[in-house]
C-alpha cells in the first residue's frame, strides 16, 4: 500500500503537477490521521470494554464479600443476644437472692469474656474502590455507599477493641483481688466447653457474685452489647443497600 501512494507521488512529481502533488499530499495526511484517530478510538474502545468487564467481575466479588460479612454478623448478633439474655438472669438472680448451679454461672461467665469480633472480608471491596472506573459519575451512589459502609466497620472494630480491652482489663482486676483463686475449681469445668455435665455442690452464687469488677463486667456487657447489635444490624443494611444498588444499576441498562 506504502508502494502504491508513493509511486502515485512521482507519478504527479514527474508529470509536473505540482498543485495537484500537494493537493494529494495533503489528502494522504488526513487519510493518515484518520486511521490514526480510529486506531485509537478503536484502543480506547477495548480499554473502555476491558475495564467494565473487569468492573462487573469485581461486583460479583464485592457481593460475595459483603454476603460473607452478613453471615458472621448475623452469627453474632445471635451469639450477642444468648449472652445478653443470660446476663440479665445472672444480675435479676443476684438482685433476688436466687442460687444458681456453677454450670449456669460458668457459661456465661465464659461467654462474656470469651473475645468475640467482627472479621469483616474486604477482598472484593478493595478490588472495587481500587478500580478508577468506580470513580465515574454512574457509579457515584453506589460509591458513597461503600465509603460509609467501611467507615461504620472502622468505627465497629474501634467499640469491638474497646469493650475487649475492658474486659481484659476487669479479668486481671478480678485475679488480682482472689476471683480465680476461689473459682478456678467452677472455671476447670469449661475445658470441654460450658455445655459440660459437672456441677460444683460448694458453688455459692451469691458470695461469687459480690465482686464488683464481676457486677461491673456483667452490667457492661447487658447495657453496651445492645448497642453493638445495632450496629451490626446497619452494617447488614447498607450491605443489602449496596447489592441493591449494583442490581437497579445494570436493570436501568
Amino acid at each position: 500500500m506504502i508502494k502504491f501512494f508513493r509511486k502515485i507521488r512521482r507519478n504527479l512529481l514527474s508529470e509536473g503537477k505540482t498543485g495537484k502533488y500537494f493537493k494529494y499530499a495533503i489528502g494522504e495526511i488526513i487519510l493518515v490521521v484518520i486511521g490514526i484517530l480510529i486506531a485509537l478510538s478503536i484502543n480506547n474502545w477495548n480499554s473502555q470494554r476491558q475495564a467494565i468487564l473487569k468492573l462487573e467481575s469485581n461486583f460479583k466479588y464485592l457481593k460475595e464479600d459483603l454476603n460473607s460479612n452478613k453471615r458472621q454478623l448475623l452469627n453474632l448478633i445471635e451469639r450477642r443476644e444468648k449472652v445478653i439474655e443470660s446476663c440479665t438472669k445472672l444480675l435479676d438472680n443476684y438482685l433476688e437472692r436466687k442460687n444458681i448451679t456453677s454450670r449456669e454461672f460458668i457459661s456465661t461467665y465464659y461467654l462474656v469474656v470469651s473475645e468475640r469480633k467482627f472479621e469483616s472480608v474486604n477482598n472484593g471491596i478493595s478490588k472495587i474502590m481500587s478500580s478508577n472506573s468506580i470513580e465515574s459519575k454512574e457509579f457515584q451512589p453506589i460509591r458513597d455507599l461503600l465509603r460509609s459502609y467501611k467507615n461504620d466497620i472502622s468505627k465497629l472494630k474501634e467499640l469491638e477493641e474497646k469493650e475487649n480491652a475492658f474486659i481484659e482489663n476487669m479479668e486481671a482486676k478480678l485475679t488480682s483481688n482472689g476471683f480465680i483463686g476461689d473459682m478456678w475449681i467452677n472455671i476447670r469445668e469449661i475445658k470441654n466447653g460450658y455445655d459440660t455435665t459437672g456441677i460444683n455442690p460448694d458453688f455459692d452464687f451469691i458470695r461469687t457474685m459480690e465482686y464488683d469488677e464481676l457486677k461491673f463486667v456483667i452490667v457492661r456487657y447487658e447495657v453496651v452489647m445492645p448497642w453493638v447489635i445495632e450496629d451490626y444490624n446497619n452494617i447488614i443494611d447498607k450491605g443489602e443497600m449496596i447489592i441493591d444498588e449494583i442490581k437497579n444499576h445494570y436493570d436501568s441498562k
